[in-house]
C-alpha cells in the first residue's frame, strides 16, 4: 500500500497540470422556461447555423430573437427570420453575448462559447456549449465571491470542478450536462475576475478522488458552525469521506451562529404533530443542549430528525440548542454554522487559506481519505489500484 501511495505521489509530482478540453452543456435561465430569449454578439466572431449548416457570418452586436413555434426554434434577426429544430450560434474561442429572457427584469447575462436552441416538450432551451475551465471560473466567481484568497479560490475551483464531471449526466435526459441554479451549480455569467481566472489555471484539470479513484461528491456550505455533518444524518447514506470532522476554523466566520425565536404554542403544535405529547410537559422539558451535532432530537419515546425541525422552520442549520425563553412564552433556537453542514465550510476554508493552509491541505482537511488529482492521471491510478 504504501509503495503504491508512493508512486501515485511520484507520478503526481512529475505531471505538469493541463487543462481538459472537454466541453460543458449548461442550460441557461432554466428554472424560469422562457417562451423567448434576446441575444446580442459582442464580436464579428459568431456565425448562425441551422443543425450543421452555417446560414451566416453575424456582424458584432447582432441582435436576435428567438422564440419557440411548435416544435420548432424561429430565429429573428434586422436582415432575415427563419426557423429550425436546431438553432446554434457558432463562435471562435474570444467571442461571446449577452442574454436575457424575454420580458425579463433582470439584467441580461454575459457569456462565451456556443449557444444551442431547441424545443424539447414545449419547454425551450438555451444551451451554452462552454469550455471546462471556464465554465469552473464562473462557478467560482458565483459560488465563492470576491476579495478572497488564492488558496481558497484554487479550492473552490477543484470543488466546483469535481462536482461538474460527477455529474455531467444529471441532465442527459434533456439534452445537456447541467443546469445554471442551485439545482447543480449557480452560473449567473462568465467570470471577469482575475484572481479567480488564475486560480482557475493554476489547478486546470484538478480533480478530488477517493480511496477507490473516483470522483468524489464535493459538496459544500457556507459555515460548518464548528464541527461537519455526517452525510447519513443529512442524506440518509453515508459516504466515506464526508464524515464529521471538528472545524474550529468556521467559528469566527459571520455566520457561525444564530438565533431564531418561535411562540412557545408554534413548538408545541410541530411536536404533537409529530407524535410528542406535550400536555404532560413543562416547559424545562422542552429543552435541548447539543454539544455536537445529533441526527434527532428525543421527546419520549418520540424522535425528531433535526433536519425536519429545520426544514419545517426555515432555519439556517440543522445544529442548535432548544431553550424556553424569558418570557416564558417563546423559544429559544440558539443555532451554529450555515447550511447543510456536509463536506467543506466555505468560511472555514476561507479561513484556512488566510492561515497559510494550502489548497491541497484544505482539501484534505474536509473531505476525509482523498486525494487531488490531475484528470490526466485517472487512468493511471486506477490501472495501479490493480496492484496488489
Amino acid at each position: 500500500m504504501f509503495i503504491r501511495h508512493y508512486i501515485i505521489m511520484l507520478l503526481f509530482a512529475c505531471v505538469a497540470t493541463h487543462g481538459i478540453s472537454q466541453n460543458m452543456r449548461v442550460a441557461l435561465f432554466y428554472q424560469e422556461q422562457a417562451d423567448g430569449f434576446v441575444i446580442t454578439t459582442q464580436k464579428r466572431g459568431y456565425k448562425l447555423a441551422v443543425g450543421d449548416s452555417v446560414i451566416m457570418q453575424l456582424p458584432s452586436m447582432t441582435n436576435l430573437r428567438i422564440h419557440k413555434t411548435d416544435s420548432l426554434v424561429q430565429v429573428k434577426t434586422d436582415s432575415l427570420e427563419f426557423a429550425g429544430y436546431y438553432i446554434r450560434l457558432v463562435s471562435d474561442s474570444t467571442s461571446g453575448f449577452f442574454i436575457n429572457a424575454i420580458h425579463s427584469e433582470k439584467k441580461a447575462r454575459v457569456y462565451t462559447g456556443d449557444l444551442e436552441f431547441f424545443n424539447d416538450m414545449a419547454v425551450l432551451h438555451a444551451v451554452n456549449i462552454v469550455p471546462l475551465e471556464a465554465y469552473v471560473a464562473a462557478t467560482v466567481e458565483a459560488e465563492g465571491g470576491y476579495n478572497a484568497h488564492p488558496e481558497y479560490y484554487k479550492t473552490q475551483a477543484v470543488l466546483c470542478r469535481t462536482y461538474a464531471l460527477r455529474h455531467l449526466h444529471k441532465h442527459e435526459a434533456e439534452g445537456f450536462n447541467l443546469c445554471d441554479g442551485v439545482h447543480c451549480q449557480v452560473y449567473p455569467s462568465k467570470s471577469m475576475d482575475t484572481d479567480i481566472i488564475a486560480a482557475t489555471k493554476q489547478t486546470a484539470g484538478n480533480v478530488i478522488i477517493d480511496t477507490s479513484f473516483q470522483l468524489i461528491n464535493a459538496v459544500y456550505h457556507s459555515n460548518s458552525g464548528g464541527i461537519t455533518a455526517n452525510s447519513k444524518d443529512v442524506w440518509s447514506s453515508q459516504l466515506p469521506y464526508l464524515v464529521s470532522v471538528k472545524d474550529t476554523f468556521s467559528l469566527s466566520g459571520k455566520h457561525a451562529t444564530w438565533e431564531r425565536r418561535i411562540t412557545l404554542t408554534e413548538w408545541r403544535i410541530f411536536l404533537e404533530n409529530n407524535g410528542v405529547n406535550t400536555s404532560v410537559m413543562k416547559n424545562e422539558d422542552l429543552k435541548h443542549k447539543l454539544k455536537t451535532r445529533i441526527p434527532s432530537i428525543k421527546y419520549g419515546a418520540v424522535s425528531i430528525p433535526v433536519k425536519e425541525i429545520r426544514n419545517y422552520f426555515s432555519l439556517k442549520s440543522a445544529f442548535f440548542d432548544v431553550d424556553v425563553d424569558v418570557d416564558g412564552e417563546h423559544v429559544l433556537l440558539s443555532g451554529k454554522g450555515y447550511g447543510h453542514g456536509v463536506g467543506l465550510s466555505q468560511e472555514g476554508a476561507m479561513n484556512m487559506a488566510e492561515n497559510g493552509y494550502p489548497y491541497e491541505e484544505i482539501i484534505a482537511h474536509y473531505y476525509s481519505g482523498t486525494t487531488v488529482v490531475n484528470l490526466k492521471l485517472l487512468d493511471i491510478f486506477r490501472g495501479l489500484d490493480k496492484i496488489h
